[in-house]
């Protein structure tokens, strides 16, 4: 992307050479930024949680994006229901509770690199 945001280039500034210059371009005839858009929007629900069973039968499931949502999963002896609720980025908790309470579900929380001042922070539980 320029510095002006007017135009862009999908090659690597930095590789370009004088035999093999790269050049910002306009527009494109055909863009494949609004489609990758389109089918970011569609599938981002796919990208806040993900689950697996382990060999014992316990269900693990990780939380990658911080973000007010519902999943529904399967767990030995029935069903259950997160729900995570949360303002961030403009304030800092991020709440979740799981029901029905029975059976075993691992909840593992992404830190990122970058919060460096909550990786020793303790996570509530209430019952």
């Amino acid at each position: 992307m320029s510095h002006d945001g007017k135009s862009f280039t999908y090659v690597n500034q930095l590789a370009s050479s004088n035999t093999d210059l790269s050049k910002r371009e306009d527009w494109f005839t055909v863009a494949c930024c609004p489609p990758n858009i389109l089918r970011l929007l569609a599938q981002i629900g796919g990208y806040i949680w993900n689950t697996h069973v382990d060999c014992t039968g316990v269900s693990h499931v990780a939380v990658h994006l911080y973000v007010s949502s519902e999943f529904d999963l399967r767990i030995r002896g029935g069903e259950a229901k997160i729900r995570q609720e949360t303002k961030w980025p403009h304030e800092g908790d991020v709440h979740f509770s799981i029901t029905p309470s029975q059976g075993m579900v691992s909840l593992m929380l992404r830190i990122p690199g970058w919060a460096v001042e909550y990786s020793s922070r303790t996570v509530e539980l209430n019952r």
